[in-house]
């Protein structure tokens, strides 16, 4: 749940360091995007949302330049924000797969475990 809520305030941090003729506001971002208001307003807030959305939201970083395990390590002190040169790139890329996939992991063991909490109360 913590790391959630990390995320959530490094898009937004990444989002206030965005440079253009005006400030990146959330509703610029979730007309890039194509998500909602809510949805980035919710997903910077507390790391809440949709996989999809979350996903949306990485890819946008991921095309401003910004280095996916960055914004998805617990402990990122030691990795750069941003992309270096290609090779850099294709490192990272290789290791920003490997978090999703282990984000995915366990987003699926939570919403499995979910279920089963909700499938147990509706049983007669």
């Amino acid at each position: 749940m913590m790391l959630r809520i990390t995320i959530g305030k490094r898009f937004a941090m990444l989002r206030d360091e965005l440079k253009g003729d005006e400030p990146w506001t959330q509703s610029k971002v979730a007309s890039k995007t194509g998500l909602t208001t809510n949805q980035v307003a919710r997903l910077e807030q507390s790391g809440a949302g949709s996989i999809d959305g979350f996903l949306t939201m990485l890819i946008f970083y991921l095309n401003q330049g910004y280095n996916l395990n960055w914004i998805l390590m617990e402990d990122n002190e030691q990795v750069g924000k941003l992309f270096i040169n290609e090779n850099t790139k294709d490192i990272d890329t290789q290791g920003s797969i490997a978090a999703l996939q282990t984000l995915k992991s366990s987003l699926t063991e939570l919403l499995e475990t979910e279920i089963d909490k909700v499938v147990v109360k509706l049983t007669p």
